[in-house]
């Protein structure tokens, strides 16, 4: 009898530790899903900030040939009704 109840706690015992195991793995996994959606969020994030700063840098640049443009240019007013 006493080897039943030892062989018994020992397959409680089993049977805990991979309970445990499995949640140590859970968390693992959901901490790496963690990880993979931040860095992502991230990603995103830095791609759009770059994209407004080239679409700035853009509109800058055209504005600066507008006026460069217009400076090489000799004013006639009557241009302005053709």
């Amino acid at each position: 009898m006493a080897a039943q109840a030892s062989e018994a706690m020992n397959e409680a015992f089993e049977l805990l530790k991979g309970v445990s195991e499995k949640k140590e793995i859970q968390a693992i996994y959901e901490a790496r899903e963690r990880f993979l959606l931040d860095r992502a969020t991230r990603e995103r994030k830095a791609r759009e900030e770059g994209r407004e700063e080239g679409r700035e840098e853009g509109r800058e640049e055209t504005l600066n040939e507008i006026v460069l443009h217009m400076k090489n240019q000799v004013f006639r007013p009557n241009i302005l009704y053709q």
